[in-house]
């Protein structure tokens, strides 16, 4: 456990790298789970209240914003408003009727099978409508259906004996498949009994609120009712999945052994018992049945903590029996369903914060201490060494969900005098937003925003997913970035009279509105452990994302190497469908075929652990900007390998050069989907194709029309608000062209079922490589400023897959090459010919004249009187060390560096003999052949990781001399 401050390029770092760290890690997780803890009667009487993520200082702070702000002032009326509605709503018998003695099931796993005998979709989960004003009613907000319903009767019944007889009933008709559970049932009286105490809990968050900002008493001694009911109804509560098995024993033998059940678990027909709970701890609970019962214990951990010291009528609100009660039978009793899970992962997390708070509120530092091991496990292993996320943006927000609450509790944080901890030293005065490698997380979240503050929509995350106000309202409280305060400016407003006000009004310094912030600006980067490539448009990088996928396969993630998502001007013009949830039908959106990319074969890609990817260029330079990344996403390819170029001739004109090649297998088909039906093809004849689509290797495609495409052709898309896209090919020998109608639902609720979109194929076969190029463009219609494409002639080694296009525009031409290796090659242009030896080069002609050039990775170019030299194609060398603080982080290097002038933004490439990862060089100085290449700073860049050698890739820019 640590006293001092940890950073990814430290000790941490060395002590985590690996699969045998990553096995030590997990054993260490274990032994830390299966240890029992002690509920220790008084022990809260010691601890300060409030103790969990409000302390008495966010309660002075809320007061202060008040007096100072009207919507404080609003928000705090409007919350006590809330809340005395809540209090005046709680009877006993109240709690009687929603507070219930069975266990509840889950709002969720709970198909309508009303919808399957109408013939509509049927989602596992169900689509519910429940209110307080009908509790013991549900209805399906598909088909209209309400339960219980004499039609569909819950005719089977498990019976436990636990603690008291309970009976669970399900549906006894046919059977649905519920995700991995064959022969599934609903309970809608267990949904119910779920939405239920959901409703009573949300009446205590009220209550909580109000209290906090007002210390009302008549809102605690509603809110002591709650706790005492919950009280004596959880210690009842069985251990249960959502899938509707039970263990009929004590709750913390089942919660301890869930895999391993020392008796036969109940289930219903006609699945048979064997001594597990379905998916165990991932799909458990005991209030819930959805692995996520930190929900659950937060919201009674925080409202007990709150109200530790209030007072009813001139005396003590909890009396010691009543203590007891509530710590030992509700919290304690609910951080034991917790404690057991090993694993780590976006719910676990959760489960983990909400131990550590009841062992704060408690006075237990052992439950703190495990509490705490999950923020520093999610931090430095479920986080990616880039700070970035391991699973997707959206999962990343989720699992902050359970991570921000650590953070908050934790501040300020000592061992209490006399504990010593098991393993490591003591800690002291802990701030985790700046002692750990949280900052790095928070920085990775902001760094892949789109420029409308939403996400792109790439592996498991919807079209919708953001970061959320809340998250916002932390990074302006704890870090003095003026980003994070412009970005909570355009949330909020700039005199911050919205956001996350629930959080804002305990977090936000009252002078905060005052304080100087910049502009929200984005940066181009790529990130060497998630391995997106990403550039920008506009003057501060919010008009356009490009995003070049080469990440690893890993949780939530899709079968999508080197996808290329593409984001403009508020459209979505290369898109990714995102996310269906837990919808049947996901499998449309994480297939290969779904994304922006090559198929081989008609196969999908690798999976976890077996595809890579790496970039081989990063050259984020104006106005000609380059990236290059390979994959093992199809392992019988030797190449598989995309390069994408961006020029930006300013004033709103740029576009993107897009060239994937691809050698092995015998059919290639470079795949994209437009963004919707409203577009017209100009330059090819399209016709019926006469077999059907599985006859080309794509069943679910429909209306395919097919055309050769050996001259230049394109595509164009109407968009909404006078927008257009095109996507322009100059033509392949050999290629045919196929265009139907695919899936394109993003809506888990249905609300789009049926939709589509167009998919555009491109298919070359045979044993030559294939090399497709591609030229997208988007822009206001009327205002495009490509005209033509066409692929040049090159002469050359053959061998590095070269390539030359030209792109004709009004008064200017763009002559583009690109290669997989530096030879000597010459292009016949409009202008002449060019003679290159690179990786990648820019030309612009006006008038038939070069004007403008651009090299990397190479040594010559010469065209007309434009000639650019560089001395080295790459630079290379040793690294002989690495250094890393909160502020701060570098490279040590051996050999002869390029000039690198301010600002150049040139990337360094380290490679630790299994993996090639790229960082910002943000500045550099060399002395007697050794070199400190900083990669990090406060607000930029990324940990320095281990390597044994590194690259630099130059460039050389130049204007023509006339």
């Amino acid at each position: 456990m640590n006293a001092a401050p940890i950073f990814r390029g430290g000790c941490k770092l060395t002590l985590l790298r690996g699969l045998i760290i990553l096995f030590v890690v997990a054993l260490n997780m274990s032994a830390e789970c299966e240890e029992t803890h002690e509920y220790v009667p008084g022990a809260s009487a010691r601890v300060r209240h409030p103790a969990t993520t409000l302390k008495a200082e966010d309660l002075d702070r809320a007061q202060r914003n008040i007096i100072a702000h009207a919507w404080a002032k609003e928000y705090a009326k409007n919350a006590m408003t809330t809340a005395a509605s809540a209090a005046a709503g709680v009877t006993p018998e109240w709690l009687r009727q929603m507070g219930p003695e069975t266990t509840p099931g889950d709002t969720l796993f709970t198909p309508c099978p009303a919808c399957r005998d109408q013939g509509k979709p049927v989602h596992p989960h169900g689509l519910w409508q429940w209110s307080p004003d009908k509790p013991d009613q549900l209805q399906c907000k598909s088909c209209g259906t309400i339960f219980p319903n004499e039609r569909y009767p819950e005719s089977i019944v498990l019976t436990a004996k636990w603690g008291g007889e309970q009976k669970f009933t399900f549906y006894g008709g046919p059977t649905f498949v519920i995700f991995s559970l064959r022969e599934g049932r609903p309970s809608f009286t267990g949904n119910m009994r779920a939405y239920k105490v959901n409703y009573v809990q949300s009446r205590l968050s009220n209550l909580t609120l109000g209290y906090a900002l007002s210390k009302e008493e008549s809102l605690a001694a509603a809110a002591r009712l709650i706790l005492l009911r919950f009280a004596d109804t959880y210690p009842r509560w069985l251990v249960h999945s959502g899938y509707g098995d039970y263990a009929d024993m004590d709750p913390k033998i089942a919660a301890a052994q869930i895999n391993n059940l020392p008796e036969p678990e109940l289930v219903y027909p006609p699945n048979q018992p064997d001594r597990k709970l379905h998916t165990g701890y991932w799909s458990a609970g005991r209030a819930r049945g959805v692995g996520m019962e930190q929900g659950f214990v937060v919201t009674c951990v925080e409202a007990y903590d709150l109200m530790y010291d209030a007072t009813f009528e001139g005396k003590p609100l909890f009396s010691d029996q009543d203590r007891l009660k509530i710590e030992r039978d509700l919290l304690f009793e609910g951080a034991s369903m917790l404690w057991p899970d090993p694993n780590l992962n976006n719910k676990s997390v959760g489960g983990r914060m909400a131990c550590l708070l009841v062992g704060l509120c408690l006075g237990n530092p052992e439950l703190v201490r495990f509490g705490w091991s999950g923020f520093e496990h999610t931090v430095n292993d479920w986080f990616l060494d880039d700070g970035a996320t391991s699973e997707s943006p959206g999962y990343a927000s989720m699992t902050l969900s359970g991570v921000w609450p650590i953070a908050e509790a934790m501040k300020g944080y000592s061992d209490p005098p006399g504990y010593l901890p098991k393993g490591g030293p003591r800690i002291h005065n802990l701030n985790p937003y700046h002692d750990t490698c949280y900052p790095l997380v928070w920085r990775a979240m902001y760094n892949t925003l789109q420029g409308d503050l939403k996400y792109p929509p790439i592996e498991d995350s919807y079209s919708s997913s953001s970061l959320s106000a809340l998250s916002i309202e932390l990074m302006a409280a704890n870090y003095d970035d003026p980003r994070y305060l412009a970005l909570l400016k355009e949330v909020a407003g700039a005199d911050l009279s919205g956001g996350s006000l629930s959080k804002a009004i305990f977090l936000r310094d009252p002078e905060l509105a005052k304080r100087p912030s910049s502009s929200i600006h984005f940066e181009d980067v790529t990130f060497p452990e998630l391995r997106w490539g990403v550039f920008r448009t506009g003057a501060h990088g919010r008009d356009g994302f490009l995003c070049l996928n080469a990440d690893e396969f890993r949780g939530h993630h899709h079968y999508d190497s080197l996808d290329l998502y593409y984001w403009r001007d508020n459209q979505e013009l290369l898109s990714d469908l995102g996310y269906l949830w837990d919808h049947p039908d996901k499998r449309y959106l994480y297939r290969t075929a779904a994304h922006n990319l090559v198929v081989i074969d008609g196969k999908e890609q690798a999976g976890r652990g077996q595809r890579g990817g790496q970039f081989h260029l990063f050259s984020p330079v104006l106005p000609f900007k380059v990236m290059e990344a390979s994959s093992r996403a199809y392992p019988d390819a030797s190449v598989y390998r995309r390069t994408v170029m961006q020029i930006d001739h300013g004033d709103k004109h740029s576009y993107v050069l897009d060239v994937f090649r691809v050698l092995g297998g015998e059919q290639r088909d470079y795949l994209f989907h437009g963004p919707n039906n409203e577009y017209r093809v100009g330059g090819m004849g399209l016709a019926p194709w006469a077999g059907d689509a599985a006859s080309i290797g794509y069943a679910a495609l429909k209306n395919v029309r097919t055309a050769t495409g050996s001259a230049p052709w394109k595509i164009s898309w109407e968009l909404p608000d006078q927008r257009s896209f095109t996507a322009w090919s100059p033509g392949g020998v050999g290629e045919q062209v196929f265009i139907g109608e695919g899936w394109g639902q993003r809506d888990w609720k249905n609300s789009d079922r049926g939709a589509t979109l167009p998919y555009v194929m491109r298919r070359l076969t045979g044993d030559e490589p294939s090399v497709f190029i591609s030229v997208f463009e988007g822009s206001k219609s009327g205002e495009e400023c490509v005209r033509s494409v066409r692929s040049l002639k090159v002469a050359g080694d053959l061998a590095t897959l070269p390539v030359a296009v030209e792109v004709q525009q009004d008064g200017l031409v763009d002559v583009f090459f690109s290669a997989v290796g530096a030879s000597p090659a010459l292009v016949e242009t409009s202008a002449g010919r060019l003679a290159v030896k690179g990786l990648a080069a820019h030309v612009t002609l006006r008038d038939g004249q070069a004007v403008t050039g651009s090299l990397i990775g190479g040594t010559s170019l010469k065209i007309g009187r434009l000639e650019l030299t560089l001395p080295v194609a790459v630079y290379r060398g040793a690294v002989t060390g690495q250094r890393a603080s909160e502020h701060d982080g570098y490279y040590e290097i051996a050999g002869n560096l390029p000039p690198v002038p301010e600002g150049a933004h040139q990337t360094l490439f380290v490679d630790d003999g299994k993996q090639r990862r790229a960082f910002p060089i943000l500045s550099m100085e060399a002395k007697n052949g050794r070199a400190t290449l900083r990669v990090k700073s406060a607000t930029e860049g990324f940990d320095p990781l281990p390597g044994k050698s590194w690259e630099i890739i130059p460039r050389i820019d130049k204007r023509a001399i006339r």
